[in-house]
């Protein structure tokens, strides 16, 4: 399987993903875009988020192993503006204006968020590379971007897909 074959099919199947499209639908009132390929120096504009981009990585195959590694990158993102600032309550509902209490909260929406929708864009892939594309993955990475970007919240992720071989077929196609 070469890697067009992977990305398209990585792409169709979360293009159609019903529950990617419900959780964006509850979170921003519209439905995500998938783009196959970034420029992550010149994001898209905000009208684009929810994003998830897929990508190729690598790919590392050769004589005496069992396998072709396919590594594919996806990357998810919000658009998010939204900041929660309120004081710290401790479980049990203490006075939060107690002057032993903790120091203010603030929270970003979209850090939260962003996580939400990498892990359903996670769910996905996996299902598409191991029930469509009959490919066993085999390894996750996972790296964010939160803040640096505000108000874009990125997340990306490093799969690693193994294409198990048989007697005769060819390594280097």
């Amino acid at each position: 399987m070469d890697m067009n074959a992977i990305i398209t099919g990585l792409r169709d199947g979360i293009a159609v993903d019903e529950t990617i499209k419900s959780w964006c639908l509850a979170a921003y009132s519209k439905v995500h875009t998938v783009w196959v390929g970034i420029d992550a120096r010149d994001l898209p504009p905000a009208e684009a988020f929810p994003i998830i981009s897929i990508y190729p990585l690598a790919r590392k195959s050769g004589n005496g192993q069992e396998t072709i590694i396919h590594h594919v990158g996806i990357s998810v993102g919000v658009f998010d503006e939204t900041k929660a600032v309120g004081p710290y309550v401790p479980p049990g509902g203490a006075d939060p204006d107690d002057e032993t209490a903790p120091a203010t909260i603030t929270e970003y929406a979209g850090i939260q968020n962003v996580e939400s929708l990498r892990k359903l864009a996670a769910d996905a892939v996996v299902a598409v590379l191991e029930e469509t594309l009959h490919l066993s993955v085999s390894g996750l990475e996972v790296t964010c971007e939160s803040i640096d970007t505000f108000p874009y919240f990125l997340a990306d992720m490093a799969i690693s897909a193994d294409q198990y071989l048989s007697q005769g077929d060819d390594f280097f196609q």
